[in-house]
């Protein structure tokens, strides 16, 4: 039987989500939620390089880049940064192969990944605690369910991105105050994600009556 898991107990966290930009930014609530139920935790996020400099800015967070493209020599970059460090927990919410080799280097006491069918590419190695198995569950609600392994029962849903200057000037420029904006993003990272255009005219005739 599993140790239940207290976020009172914990004291450093580690959060693996390396890509992709979207799913990154669903991990963003549970951040919030860990942040509002122990403020005084410390958290480090092991992330893709590309997704860093969208949460570069994100507040009470430190950041180990791990970047894909180097190769054998971003794991070996990966094991000098990780020397010192010994978390509490290891949030593991990624199951691709890259991934669960990162997760494998990640020195944590405790390590909660998915539950067993979605453990693909061995992500169940090394796994002390899993969260509960729910059929076609969205990503967001899927990340959260880790949080509710560590006994957080308030969830708190902000995506709090850090905005510069240049981004804030272009949004402004393009999105009037008096008006509803709707921002469509029609294409994904693989096609086979990517819906039909005819779709797309089907929502934004909706939106326009």
């Amino acid at each position: 039987m599993m140790k239940s898991l207290k976020i009172e107990d914990v004291d450093s966290l580690c959060l693996l989500r390396l890509s992709a930009i979207g799913d990154v930014t669903h991990a963003l609530p549970v951040i919030a939620s860990l942040q509002k139920a122990k403020p005084s935790l410390k958290i480090t996020w092991v992330i893709g390089k590309v997704e860093h400099k969208l949460m570069q800015g994100l507040t009470g967070v430190d950041f180990i880049v791990f970047d894909k493209n180097q190769g054998s020599k971003a794991f070996k970059k990966l094991k000098q940064q990780l020397k010192q460090q010994k978390f509490d927990v290891l949030l593991h919410m990624q199951y691709s192969f890259r991934a669960n080799r990162v997760a494998w280097k990640i020195p944590a006491k405790y390590r909660i990944g998915f539950d067993k069918k979605r453990a693909r590419e061995l992500h169940g190695l090394k796994l002390t605690h899993r969260i509960k198995a729910v059929e076609q569950q969205h990503v967001l609600s899927s990340f959260m369910e880790f949080v509710s392994v560590l006994g957080v029962t308030e969830k708190i849903y902000c995506w709090n991105i850090s905005v510069g200057q240049e981004d804030e000037k272009f949004a402004l420029e393009h999105i009037r105050a008096n008006k509803k904006t709707v921002v469509i993003n029609p294409c994904s990272s693989r096609r086979y994600r990517d819906w039909k255009a005819e779709n797309y005219i089907k929502v934004i005739n909706y939106m326009q009556k």
